[in-house]
This record gives C-alpha cells, structure tokens and sequence, in this order.
C-alpha cells in the first residue's frame, strides 16, 4: 500500500496598493510555485514535480492628482460675514472635487490691485474670476457707476429693482470682455451707504467743508453737490486717511467699516439716501469652460449657498434696528438722518442726474432712463 504525502509550499509574497485616486487593472502580480513530494515507502526514493499556475489579483494603481489653484479677487477683508461666506463656499467646492480644484479669496489690496482692472483682467484670462463692484469698472464703463446715483435708489427694495431691471445691460458688458455674470458667488445687492464722521452732525452746515472719502469721480461729484469735500482714496488706504486726519469722514457700508476698524478712528455712523451698489462675480468664459462638469457644478451649488448667505446678511444690516446694532457692534454712536436732511441731499444731488449721463456717454443716457422707468419716475 502507497501512501502519498502532499506537502504545498508557496513561495514569495504581495501587497496591495492604496492610493487617493485610482482605477482598478487586472495584473499578474507573480508565479505561484507549488511542490508535489511523494515519498513511496519502504524504498527511499524522491519524485518532485512542479506545477505552476497564475495568481490573479485586482491591484488599484497609483495615480497623483494636480490641484487647480484659483485666485478670486474680491472687496472684503478678513473678518468680513462677505468674505467669510466667500471662504466657506471655496472649501465646499475643494471637498467636492476631492482637492481637484481650490479657490482662494483674496481682498483687491492683498494682491495689489484697486478693483478697476477687473473686466481687463478677467478678458486677459489674468484670473479666472472676478468680484465685480461697478464703482471700480466705471474707468472702461461709466455707465455702471448708475447704482451709486445718490437719490435714486436708496432703500433695499428700490436697490434690487434697478439691479434686477438692469441686470441684462450688465450681462452685455462682461460678455464684451469675454467674462460671464453667473448668479453664483455673487448676484446681490449691498446695503445703503453708511457716512462716518468723526465730529456730529445736526444739520447739511454741519457737512460744509468736511473731508470725505469716496470710492468713485461719480460719487464724489454727488457729495460735493451737498458741501462736502471728497477725496477719491482706494479702500486699503481709508484706516490710515482717517488715522491721520486726510480726511474726517468716510463713505462706505456700515458692516464694511465697522469691520475695518473706523471705529476706532471715528465716532458717528450714519445711513445715507444713497444705494451701495452690487456684486456680480464674473468668470472667465474659457476658463469656465475648460473645467470638467462636475467641478462646474460644484462651483454652482457652493457658489449659490454664499450669495443666498450674503444677500440675507446685507438684506439684515439694511432693515430695522440694523444700522443701530452695526454701529454699536463698532463702537459707534449711530444716528439717523430727518427728512429735511435727507431732502436737502436728494435736491441737491438730482441735477447731476442728467450731468452724469452725459459726460458718460449715450450708454449711462440708457442705463438712466431704464433705472428712472422701473422706479416710476419717468
């Protein structure tokens, strides 16, 4: 009688590999060598016999993945609820394409820009995106410098029925720079301008002569039209203006002085009959277009959960007791303007309407009209 022994011995070993980004192969990874040793007894005698057979396993492969960095210029500074939901948006849309693409906000200032060169920048392909404040574009398209008509619009209801009415003009003028208006990131209205000041303000004698900083030739021309003193002074430079006496008083949104410390370097907050303007964001069309679906998607959906944040929070700052709680929020006393002071703005800055329109050029002559149509007035 045989009696067989069937000693298996496998040689060598394997691993799996695991990576971020991987799409299974099928792969021979090695031999697996197996020995038949059978022994027949009593005589000593050894017949080895090797079999071989493949091993087949599924192994993922390595596959590195590039990030796509973006640059997205913007108005707000650190610490700004604009900026925050801005920031919040961009690591929504670096968790969505798994780090495929990362956008970083950077305030005008950051990077040494002013804001006025975005639709060149943006049809330069310079940036991929944009945060667009029509008071820095009115330099190419005057006729956007619209929105800070002061009188025109000076409510938030009023504000988006101008933005929204015209909002197809506007569309004309980012596609001229190849750039497209997407109601992501963007596609909301600010609040009513904030005056900050540093000595208290009873009456339009108390504004005669004082030094103000605004942000457009448009604006500044308005508030001369009323006493004052404007200074045409970029954003990153207003602290040190007001710091160093430059100037004594500021125009800008509550929430964004506040939130850039005037005040520290101011003691009284004011809302003004004046509209503040509005933010599109703008993209570069190629761009855009060279991304892949669901990154543009990813854009979207991020995009739209910031702009619905930002709207509320603008839409909040410019209702009720909004104003009041800001100014206490930046160690500011607040005060609201009377109708008589209110009056004396509204009629002395209306003739610059038509002045406006025309030194900007038939374009501002059709925005006018078209703003002046949807509030009833023409």
């Amino acid at each position: 009688m045989k009696k067989v022994l069937l000693v298996m011995v496998v040689l060598g070993s394997f691993g799996l590999l695991a990576c971020s980004t991987a799409e299974p192969e099928t792969i021979i990874v090695e031999k697996e060598v197996v020995k038949e040793v059978i022994k027949e007894v009593p005589v000593e005698v050894e017949t080895v016999k090797e079999v071989t057979k493949e091993v087949v396993v599924e192994k993922e492969v390595l596959v590195e993945k590039e990030t796509l960095n973006w640059v997205f210029p913007g108005t707000y500074n650190p610490g700004h609820f604009g900026r925050s939901n801005q920031e919040k948006a961009n690591l929504m849309v670096y968790q969505a394409t798994e780090g495929g693409l990362e956008i970083e906000y950077k305030q005008f200032g950051e990077i040494g820009l002013k804001g006025g060169e975005g639709l060149t920048l943006i049809r330069d392909g310079v940036y991929p995106m944009f945060e667009i404040i029509p008071a820095y574009v009115a330099g190419d398209r005057p006729e956007m410098n619209l929105y800070y008509l002061m009188g025109l619009a000076f409510d938030m209801d009023q504000i988006y029925q101008v933005s929204d009415g015209t909002v197809g003009m506007r569309d004309e003028v980012y596609a001229a720079y190849g750039g497209s208006r997407l109601p992501i990131y963007g596609d909301f209205s600010f609040a009513p301008q904030g005056l900050f000041t540093k000595d208290e303000i009873k009456n339009i004698d108390d504004l005669q002569g004082v030094k103000v900083r605004h942000y457009s030739t448009l604006g500044a021309d308005l508030i001369r039209r009323v006493g004052m003193d404007p200074q045409i002074i970029a954003w990153a430079e207003v602290y040190t203006a007001l710091q160093r006496g430059v100037v004594d008083a500021a125009i800008t949104t509550p929430s964004s002085g506040t939130k850039a410390g005037f005040g520290e370097v101011t003691n009284y907050l004011t809302v003004i009959p004046q509209g503040g303007g509005l933010m599109d964001a703008i993209f570069n069309i190629d761009a855009l277009n060279a991304l892949p679906s669901d990154y543009q998607a990813a854009i979207e959906e991020a995009g739209q959960v910031s702009s619905d944040g930002i709207k509320a929070q603008w839409e909040s700052e410019a209702s009720g007791n909004g104003p009041a709680k800001v100014a206490l929020d930046g160690n500011l006393q607040h005060w609201v303007m009377d109708d008589e002071l209110v009056n004396e703005f509204v009629t002395r800055t209306a003739p610059g309407f038509d002045e406006w329109a025309k030194a900007s050029g038939p374009n501002a002559r059709k925005w006018l009209d078209k703003a002046l149509e949807i509030l009833g007035r023409k």
